[in-house]
């Protein structure tokens, strides 16, 4: 298109040069308009009359060419250009545009054929990359010219590399010129192949590189190819950094083979490889942040250009213009506040990071010289030259400040550029500092003070002490952070390192500290021994601070690693009990090896806290060393070995002095006397020592001889085991006297004979001990369970150990036979052991254990289960797992009974007494027949129940474990819904599968579940019930049978003693799914699962949230909006938004989790994706439908406009009509030629986007579109052939229009008189006839007007003077308003006649009145000339007498009209109306005197609404009280005879609610047809409110009183109103069954009269019953007056169940202060013998209390007996307290706390009245009296630090609080000196 607009500037060009042969030439485009043009060809003319070529003008552009015609506008398409020999482009026709899209695909085709698996890696790596689809790819790959290069880059020794550019293609500049809305024209990305120099890159590149030269075939491709990709669609130097930064760099430092270099990454040359990449990286992204960063002045923007300046005068003459100059005065204003901004933020305080390096230093000033530097050369620009010479020469005041800032511009850019010059001079020692470790660091120091000291001495703007400072600051950060780095080189932690590595690391950090300083100290040294020079006058503190700081951390982790170094020998210390030591040496040391942070890091405070820990630990484990050194040594030492200790000293203080005696010389000396004293005194003292230790031994022989008299066995005191007898001192005398022999010393003669039998008591003590061990060992192998049944075997060996505890001692000498002899019992003992226990295990434990691990559920491990699947596959497992358990259950029992008929064969005759059928009990209690629990039988028959429970257990354990199973996968405790994998959740821990699968679908007009949570609740509580209904099948143990007798003998014999409590205690046999059921662990787990799935519906919702922002696909109709959006007119770039849009949503849609995880349930999203999916392509669909409709519209538009032009200049030119026809199709296509050209493009891209988005419709339009630009460029050169044909008619044509001009006046003449006389305007016409007459000469002007046009409009076109016919204006005017007025009146007249043949059932009183409606308004619009006229009064009559009968009309066709009401509209009018009538129509209304009687028409109507209405009404309540029923409730056991009290009470308001209606409607004046019925209802509510309000009060009193009459100890002492009750009772069994059998509460309660007459009478005889029962708790109240402290129904409890002493604990609080419960006696059922408190305190009565025989009378006794026993105790404590010798705390621990307290104020008051007696005649008793007080504070604060219950410390804290204030009271008497 560019060449196109520029040929409309050349005159001449050749035929290369020509659109249409660059058109040809240039390469194929992935545009299908381009591709799909027809070519262009050029054919010779031989009609070149004027020899000058054609000028090419752009569309739009027109010629005049003079010729006698005048000016004829001629127009040249942009599509057809003439060349200099006179040729014409012209177009192929149709099958030649075939036959070139058929060779075009051809070649596609070919290059498709032609691809293998290497064409497929490259595009799918493209496709990868580009995010298009692959076939999209192959498509722009196939059609690309340089399609050829991907051969060149597989063959052998082919290129390198091959370039792919992926961004938008060039945009048609001509369209963009011409069309005013550029937003029609879409950018679209296109994919092509490139060598990467003929093109820009703008958008991605995408590369491929080949590693070898060899071919690259289908089986190398993906080794040898490697794949990259460039994004440059910011700017090509950021693509660049990022793929060396975040591809190529990691990569390679990945990368594990290096070819022959064998170290790979730690080779040099390679670190040095990667270094220089770094900092080439590094460059990369400074030089993108200051371009970035770069401060661009402001554009210039004034009216003036300024640009055209060039000589002085064109200067002034832009000063001289003002408006000019202050233009540019706000332009240098702008530019300076932007340069003062720059130098702002230059001088700012840098904020920089703690451990930042000298390299940050220069990479600031560098930043900050480009910055500068890029400012200067915009101040240097043409532009700001220009604008500164102009106002320089304008004298403006701003160029002062300019100038200023100009000079500090400048003297920034100076600064910059030189101190990065004088920093570039260290930055060969930032490599070193960064890389080296300290030691080799310590050889650069020098050089680089020295460096620092000449930019210090010669740089002009950086010597500065603060810019130095901030140098050397960062060169120690740089240091420091070099030595952390070394320190955790090759570790994670400093202490993996091995200890002497790390302390020679440490130290060489250090030393670097030491050699930095010393360096800096000597050059500061040498500088002031030259004062000229600049001197370094820094702080010492502010830049070796942080380095000195860091070195004290260094030599404290240094102490702690020398510290451990010290005590690693730990480990080998092989003494006992050493090794607590150890530990904790070792937990020191983890404990500060774990803390977290970096201990490296010298601004962690924590760390100096946790060393100073490490000291004292350290300390305390020094001391705790020495302690055990020193326990040790004491602990190891016998007497003999003390003695060997003492010898052993004298013998190394011996040998010296025997070496001295030959000396005699030295023993002179006075030196050697003192010696010789003190060897003396030491002798003496060691030889005493061993002499006492002898003496003290052989005094104790005697003593531990004893020992051998005492039995061999003996039994413990309490717990009653057996014990080996024996003295352990008797062992020690024999190894003393065995070690004291060998030494030489005396052994007394018992101990000699002892030593001689030593071998003789080790081995009996070791027999009989071995003995006990094996009997206690079969004792304790025995099963608890079985333990009572092996007594007689038990006993049996206790009988053989009898000698051993009474007769034999030690010196026995039968010890031998007696242990043989309880072997031999030991031995039966342990056979009868093992043959039960493994029966017990074997045949009984394990099945049991087996039966409790059967799996009643089957539990998904990997993948969800469908929730009708687990419903059946839980049916299927509980119905098999129930019969394998029924046999196991079966066996276990059979096992049982083996069991114990073996023991029973081992027993004595005697022993075997009741031990078949029932096990009867030996000592069976005689009265209450309960089972004694010791005998035999007992034992057996407790075996048989508590396996028979266990096998219950194991049957709960069983469901337990399974439910339990099933509520793990189900309860999940993260509340939080998550995605399935993969959903963003990757660092999660692993969590349980989810259990159930449900689904998310689409059920419009929501998402929803399927199944839903309620559903699978449901099916989990349907599956939980099966499960627990498992153990129907399983039969009940015989034990059970008998059992149950058992507690039917015992509640029989209860019966007999009086006991009637046991009446409502019915002894029932449940079975055992009953029992497992009932079970708390299994009742609690089945709650839980009642409740887990529905406690998920929040996160559920919360999914569901999820997918709202769709809802719009599914809420809106595709269509509505579609009609919405198109009344907006939209352009071809909304439609491509909205269809992408679409197609977005789409992808995301796809994109969203294949499945939701909420707890145990996933929900599939795969339907619901799908039906989204769909709707997306709907609404793609809709829009795409409206888009290809509005296209077609516009294409058809074109289409019909080039045929029907194309027709009227095909038709011959023969008159002046023909000319003129010619003439108006000309003007037309050049009007429309500009937009037909902006219109054939957009309508091209519309199906290319349709295409693009597979949006096809089968409607011919897409093939269509290819001919459009055909068709149109075909009437371009129609327009070029019509012109030349005008040009040779126009002489003949210019005379036959002068003939027929002078023809057409004189027609017109008489036209003109007929019109005068007979047209329609006569006076005295009908308006029919007038009509009429209109008609006529309407056809005849029409004719005159035609020619008149035709005529004008060829004298115009001729160049002839035009004729003005003024009579004829005006008859057009004229008949144009009569043709408003006669056309009006027409149609009225035509509609009015037809509403009366309109059926009265499809009357329309709606339309009718808009239709008049309408009339009216176009009447009122006329003309005022028209309204004098006789047609408009008949016109205006007709309406407005139709209108006024309308209203009524209405009225009469309400719904609410029945036949009494038409029958009163006949009575009013005397007319008669057959409203039933098929045929009944609008006429028979009319003809009746509707409007003279209006008002009582009115009125009839009105009514009728109005008793509809109350009809509607009455009808609601009816239908209500038609569908209200009873609800009832259970009670008890004894079915549902109760009503539902909340139910009964919203029904009796919702009653209420209907009798306040039915009141409005009684008081309505129109209820006259309906108010027998209103009064029937009102009286029927009523009567029914006052019933159900009877019915609840009986309820209420039936149930309190039931409680009372049925069943208990009161309905025996009330006997004539209980048998009262029995009656009433009855009753209301009646009552209710009446009521379950009717249950409409209305017809229920006034159906008849019975529940009105029963009911009142029900309720007088519960209030007797009432009162009689008030009288009775008022004689028991009185007989024990505590009963008032409780309420009547706590009192009807106690005594209702008086015959159960048991049952009054609930009720002792009420009675009793803090006596929460009673104790009683085991074996006497009602003796009270100890009564508790809440706190859990018991004391014990002093008499035992009968609880027998009336409650109130025992409670009595109870009473006292508690005064009584608190009497005693208080007496007790008083005696105690008499007692000086006891201690306080003895004495709170001897008595209840309440007498604790009592006593500690007894203790007071007895101490006080001492005192305050003996004042007179002794001074300072008050004084020892209140320090008494103080010592008893003290005492029981000290009671409060020791471990106590919390009862106790609670009794503690209270005898503080009341002793502080005794004590307080008692100071004031001392401080106020009382003396009595």
């Amino acid at each position: 298109m560019a060449d196109n607009e520029n040929a409309a500037a050349i005159d001449t060009e050749s035929p290369e040069d020509t659109p249409g042969a660059k058109e040809l030439d240039e390469a194929p485009s992935a545009k299908p308009y381009t591709e799909l043009s027809p070519p262009l060809i050029s054919i010779d003319s031989s009609n070149d009359k004027s020899g000058e070529p054609d000028r090419h003008r752009r569309v739009g552009a027109s010629r005049l060419k003079n010729s006698g015609l005048g000016a004829i506008r001629t127009a040249a398409s942009p599509s057809t250009s003439v060349s200099t020999q006179g040729k014409k482009t012209l177009l192929f026709n149709t099958e030649a545009k075939k036959q070139m899209m058929k060779q075009a695909k051809a070649a596609k085709d070919e290059r498709k054929s032609q691809m293998d698996s290497r064409h497929s890696y490259l595009i799918s790596k493209l496709a990868d990359g580009t995010g298009l689809e692959e076939t999209v790819v192959q498509d722009f790959i196939i059609s690309d010219e340089k399609y050829h290069m991907i051969d060149g880059f597989f063959a052998p020794n082919g290129s390198k590399k091959i370039l792919f550019y992926y961004q938008e293609a060039a945009a048609n500049i001509e369209l963009k010129r011409l069309s005013a809305d550029t937003s029609r024209s879409i950018p679209q990305k296109r994919l092509f192949i490139t060598n990467g120099s003929a093109e820009g890159l703008t958008g991605d590149c995408l590369f491929f590189l080949r590693t070898t030269n060899k071919n690259i075939s289908t089986a190398n491709v993906s080794q040898e190819v490697n794949f990259g990709m460039l994004n440059c669609s910011e700017n090509l130097l950021q693509g660049l950094e990022k793929l060396l930064g975040n591809v190529m760099v990691p990569a390679l430092r990945s990368q594990e083979n290096w070819g022959s270099i064998k170290e790979g990454l730690k080779n040099a040359q390679i670190q040095e490889f990667f270094e220089s990449l770094d900092k080439f990286v590094g460059n990369l992204t400074t030089a993108r942040k200051n371009m970035e960063r770069q401060i661009i002045l402001a554009e210039v923007t004034t009216a003036y250009n300024i640009d055209d300046l060039h000589s002085p005068s064109d200067y002034l003459i832009a000063a001289n213009n003002t408006e000019c100059v202050e233009q540019l005065e706000g332009v240098l204003m702008s530019w300076c506040k932007q340069i003062e901004q720059v130098l702002a933020e230059s001088e700012q305080m840098r904020k920089e990071a703690d451990d930042i390096g000298p390299s940050a230093e220069l990479d600031h000033w560098k930043m900050k010289m480009a910055k500068f530097n890029s400012l200067l050369d915009q101040i240097k620009s043409p532009q700001v030259r220009r604008v500164i010479g102009i106002l320089q020469v304008a004298k403006s005041r701003s160029l002062k400040h300019w100038r200023k800032l100009d000079s500090n511009i400048t003297d920034a850019a100076n600064e910059g550029k030189d101190n990065v010059k004088y920093l570039y001079t260290l930055d060969k020692f930032f490599g070193p500092l960064a890389k080296c470790t300290p030691a080799t660091m310590v050889e650069h120091v020098p050089n680089l003070m020295n460096s620092i000291r000449m930019i210090h001495s010669i740089s002009k703007y950086y010597n500065t002490s603060a810019h130095m400072t901030s140098l050397f600051i960062k060169v120690t950060n740089q240091m420091i952070s070099t030595c952390k780095k070394y320190l955790c080189q090759g570790v994670g932690k400093i202490w993996e390192h091995d200890r002497q590595e790390l302390l020679k690391r440490i130290k060489e950090s250090i030393q670097l500290n030491l050699e930095y300083q010393k360096h800096f100290q000597r050059i500061r040294e040498k500088l002031q021994e030259n004062p000229k020079e600049r001197q370094f006058e820094f702080s010492e503190n502010y830049i070796f601070g942080k380095f000195d700081t860091f070195c004290k951390r260094l030599e404290k982790l240094m102490n702690v690693i020398n510290t451990m170094e010290s005590l690693s020998d730990l480990q080998n210390v092989k003494m006992e009990g050493f090794d607590k030591i150890y530990l904790r040496y070792q937990t020191i040391i983890t404990n500060l090896k774990s803390k977290t942070y970096d201990v490296l890091d010298h601004r962690k405070q924590e760390f100096d806290n946790h060393y100073k820990d490490f000291k004292d630990q350290m300390e305390g484990l020094y001391q705790s060393m020495q302690a055990f050194m020193d326990s040790w040594f004491e602990q190891s030492l016998t007497v003999s070995g003390k003695i060997m200790w003492a010898r052993q000293l004298f013998r190394k203080i011996d040998i010296p002095m025997k070496f001295l005696k030959n000396n005699t010389e030295i023993l002179k000396s006075p030196e050697m006397k003192k010696v010789i004293k003190n060897y003396n005194k030491m002798a003496t003292v060691l030889l005493e020592f061993e002499v006492l230790y002898h003496r003290g031994w052989c005094r104790a022989v005697d003593l531990a001889r004893n020992g051998l008299q005492a039995s061999l066995i003996v039994r413990h005191p309490e717990t009653k085991g057996i014990l080996v007898n024996f003295d352990p001192a008797v062992l020690e005398l024999l190894l003393e006297a065995k070690y004291l022999y060998k030494m030489g010393l005396k052994v007394p003669q018992v101990a000699l004979n002892l030593w001689l039998k030593e071998a003789e008591i080790k081995h009996h003590y070791l027999s009989v001990q071995e003995l006990l061990r094996n009997f206690l060992n079969v004792v304790n192998s025995i099963p608890s369970i079985i333990q009572p049944l092996l007594k007689p075997f038990i006993n049996q060996v206790d009988d053989a150990l009898i000698p051993g505890l009474t007769m034999l001692s030690w010196t026995s000498l039968n010890i031998d036979k007696f242990v043989d002899n309880v072997y031999i019992s030991l031995r039966e003992l342990e056979k009868v052991v093992k043959q039960v226990s493994d029966t017990l295990e074997c045949r009984i434990e394990n099945i049991l254990h087996e039966i409790s691990l059967t799996a009643l559920v089957d539990l998904p491990e990997d993948d969800p289960v469908e929730v009708p699947a687990f419903l059946a596959m839980t049916e299927n497992i509980v119905a098999s797992a129930g019969q394998a358990l029924s046999t196991q259950s079966q066996q276990v029992e059979c096992s049982m009974y083996q069991l114990m008929d073996s023991l029973k064969q081992k027993l004595k005759p005697t022993e075997q007494a009741n031990l078949e059928d029932t096990y009867a009990c030996l000592h069976l209690d005689a009265k209450q027949k309960t089972r004694c629990q010791e005998c035999l039988p007992c034992c057996y028959y407790n075996l048989m129940g508590h396996l028979c429970q266990r096998n219950v257990d194991a049957l709960v354990k069983c469901t337990r474990l399974s439910l339990d199973a099933l509520k793990r996968h189900l309860h999940v405790t993260a509340s939080q819904y998550e995605a399935a994998k993969p959903f963003p959740s990757g660092d999660v821990e692993t969590s349980t599968a989810p259990f159930f699968k449900s689904k998310i679908v689409l059920a419009i007009p929501c998402v929803v579940m399927r199944p839903s949570l309620e559903d699978i609740q449901s099916v989990l509580n349907r599956a939980v019930n099966i499960i627990l209904s498992m153990p129907k099948n399983i039969p009940l143990w015989a034990f059970a049978h008998l059992h149950l007798k058992q507690q039917q003998i015992e509640q029989n014999a209860a019966r007999e003693l009086g006991d009637d409590s046991i009446l409502g205690k019915q002894v029932v046999l449940k079975s055992l799914d009953k029992q497992i059921s009932e079970h708390k662990d299994i009742t609690k787990v089945v709650i839980q699962l009642g409740s887990v799935i529905s406690i998920l519906k929040s996160d559920a919702a919360k999914i569901l949230d999820n997918f709202s922002p769709f809802s719009h696909l599914w809420n809106q109709e595709p269509t509505e909006k579609v009609k919405e959006f198109m009344a907006s007119n939209p352009i071809l770039s909304e439609f491509h938004e909205q269809i992408t849009f679409y197609a977005r949503l789409e992808s995301q849609i796809d994109e969203l989790p294949s499945c939701y995880e909420v707890g145990s349930i996933q929900f599939d999203t795969q339907h619901l994706k799908l039906a989204l999916i769909q709707e997306c392509r709907s609404w793609k669909r809709a829009f795409g439908t409206a888009l290809n409709r509005k296209t077609a519209t516009e294409m058809d538009e074109i289409f019909s406009f080039i045929e029907n032009l194309s027709k009227r200049l095909s038709r011959p030119i023969n008159d002046l009509d023909d000319v003129r026809g010619a003439m108006a199709a000309l003007k037309e296509i050049r009007d429309a030629e500009i937009k037909i050209d902006m219109t054939i493009e957009p309508i091209e891209e519309t199906y290319t986007l349709l295409n693009k988005h597979e949006l096809l419709f089968h409607d011919g339009n897409a093939e269509r579109v290819d001919g459009l630009a055909y068709v149109w460029k075909n009437l371009n050169a129609q327009v070029v052939q019509t012109q030349t044909i005008l040009l040779k008619v126009e002489p003949a044509m210019k005379t036959d229009l002068q003939d027929g001009v002078k023809s057409f006046q004189t027609n017109v003449q008489n036209f003109y008189q007929d019109y005068d006389t007979k047209g329609p305007g006569a006076e005295g016409l009908p308006p029919q006839e007038a009509s009429e007459r209109l008609q006529i000469f309407q056809t005849n002007f029409e004719e005159l007007w035609r020619k008149f046009t035709t005529y004008s409009a060829g004298e115009e076109l001729f160049g002839l003077p035009v004729i003005d016919y003024p009579d004829l204006q005006r008859i057009k005017r004229e008949l144009t308003l009569l043709q408003k007025l006669y056309g009006l009146y027409n149609s009225v007249i035509d509609n009015v006649s037809g509403y009366n043949d309109i059926l009265w059932s499809e009357l329309d009183v709606e339309k009718i009145n808009n239709e008049l409606l309408d009339f009216q308004n176009k009447i009122r619009k006329l003309p005022k000339a028209l309204k004098e006229w006789q047609a408009f009064n008949d016109l205006k009559k007709t309406i407005d007498d139709f209108s006024e009968t309308c209203p009524l009309l209405e009225m009469m066709a309400n719904k609410a009209m029945m036949s009494r009401h038409w029958e009163r509209i006949a009575q009013v009018t005397g007319h008669t109306f057959d409203v039933e009538s098929e045929q009944f129509a609008l006429k028979n209304l009319t003809e009746a005197p509707l409007l003279q009687y209006k008002e009582d028409i009115e009125d009839i109507c009105i009514s009728a609404g109005k008793e509809k209405d109350i009809e509607a009404k009455l009808k609601a309540v009816i239908n209500e009280w038609s569908g209200h029923v009873l609800t009832f409730a259970p009670f008890k056991t004894r079915g549902e005879l109760l009503l539902k009290g909340m139910d009964i009470t919203e029904n009796i308001a919702l009653m209420e609610d209907s009798l306040m209606i039915l009141g409005s409607l009684m008081s309505n004046r129109y209820n006259a047809p309906f108010k027998p019925t209103i009064q029937q209802w009102v009286q029927k509510l009523s009567n029914t409110t006052e019933i159900i309000e009877n019915w609840l009060t009986v309820q209420n009193l039936w149930i309190y009183l039931e409680a009372v009459f049925v069943g208990g100890d009161i309905a025996k002492q009330l006997p004539q109103e209980a048998k009262r009750f029995q009656n009433i009772d009855k009753s209301w069994q009646k009552i209710m069954q009446r009521a379950h059998d009717n249950t409409n509460i209305v017809l229920c309660c006034v159906g008849d009269e019975t529940l009105a007459q029963l009911l009142p009478h029900l309720l007088e005889q519960l209030e007797m019953c009432q009162k009689s029962l008030t009288g009775y708790l008022e004689k028991k109240r009185l007989l024990f007056p505590r009963f008032f402290f409780v309420s009547d129904p706590a009192l009807l409890e106690i005594l209702g169940q008086a015959s159960d002493s048991h049952t009054i604990q609930a009720h002792l609080l009420s009675l009793f202060d803090n006596v929460n419960k009673v104790g009683f006696n085991e074996k006497n059922y009602d003796q009270i013998i100890c009564f508790e408190s809440q706190e859990g305190e018991k004391v014990d009565l002093i008499e035992p209390v009968t609880a027998q025989g009336n409650v109130e009378v025992w409670l009595g006794q109870l009473l006292n007996g508690v005064r009584k026993t608190i009497h005693t105790i208080i007496r007790q404590a008083s005696t105690a307290i008499a007692d000086s010798e006891i201690k306080l705390y003895e004495f709170q621990n001897m008595f209840p706390a309440q007498i604790g307290l009592l006593g500690i104020q007894m203790i007071w008051t007895k101490n006080s009245e001492e005192a305050l007696n003996h004042t007179r005649f002794d001074k300072k008793i008050m004084q020892t009296t209140n320090h008494t007080f103080m010592d008893m504070l003290n005492d029981l604060i000290d009671m409060t630090t020791r471990e106590l219950t919390k009862m106790e410390r609670i009794k503690y804290e209270t005898l503080i609080t009341i002793h502080v204030h005794q004590k307080d009271i008692f100071d004031d008497l001392v401080r106020m000196n009382i003396k009595s």
